[in-house]
């Protein structure tokens, strides 16, 4: 809104709106003073965009989140099965080698 960053969109008020929209449409101050009402609604849903988009946002960073946990969780749970895996192999091999020793 009137290319605001979210911030400082927060800090808008219902009059500084009006004041903002006045001046960019060349008015004077307490030109848009009879349409409050209006201009209310348009704030709001502006605002309700807004929130919309935060909560988008943050249920994309969420599932992204979740989603390299579980990405490293299973790439540890890979390393763990090789490293059990080559244990196995060593100990078999170990065991064979002291057959053969033995015989």
């Amino acid at each position: 809104m009137f290319g605001l960053d979210d911030e400082a969109l927060a800090q808008v008020t219902l009059k500084s709106a009006r004041r903002m929209l006045e001046k960019r449409l060349g008015l004077e101050e307490g030109a848009m003073d009879e349409r409050k009402a209006e201009l209310k609604e348009f704030v709001e849903e502006v605002f309700m965009e807004v929130q919309e988009k935060h909560a988008r946002e943050e249920l994309k960073k969420k599932k992204q989140e979740e989603k390299r946990e579980s990405e490293e969780r299973e790439k540890k749970e890979r390393e763990e099965q090789r490293k059990r895996a080559m244990k196995e192999v060593m100990e078999e091999a170990k065991q064979s080698k002291e057959k053969e020793v033995m015989e």
